[in-house]
């Protein structure tokens, strides 16, 4: 089991690391600063620590690619600790990826998916019935929780 989680957290991980694809961080040299300690600390077996600096990202750092290093890097540091569980969650906070609905990313804040809307009338074309999307609502998330807020 925890080598089933372990190996999600990889995917999840990988998915998150591929998304800044030059690995640029615009962000203030504090948050730069604690990234790299962090990084560092996680190289060095060090993971509480690291746990300690990436939270301090994920609390200090707006911008956005912070917030991607912050979750991979908590991520890693939970891995270290053999949290897998709470590896996977944070890996899996905030990606996003294209599915066969269409792109989807996970609520940094409820842990939701968040996903297009498509809307479709029913129309027959050369004597069959088809689904023809006419509308979408984009980044939807759960309506229940939005409305809870």
């Amino acid at each position: 089991m925890k080598n089933h989680l372990l190996t999600l957290g990889l995917i999840a991980l990988s998915i998150t690391a591929t998304q800044c694809k030059s690995g640029l961080v615009t962000t203030s040299n504090g948050c730069t600063t604690l990234i790299n300690t962090g990084q560092s600390q996680n190289k060095a077996g060090d993971y509480s620590s690291a746990l300690d600096n990436f939270n301090k990202v994920l609390q200090k750092c707006d911008a956005y690619d912070a917030k991607e290093k912050g979750y991979a890097g908590k991520a890693a540091a939970l891995n270290g600790l053999h949290q897998y569980n709470d590896a996977l969650i944070a890996a899996m906070k905030g990606t996003s990826f294209e599915s066969p609905r269409g792109p989807i990313s996970i609520d940094p804040e409820t842990r939701d998916i968040v996903q297009n809307v498509y809307i479709r009338r029913v129309e027959r074309k050369d004597g069959e019935l088809y689904n023809i999307e006419f509308d979408v609502f984009p980044a939807v998330k759960d309506p229940a929780k939005v409305k809870a807020q």
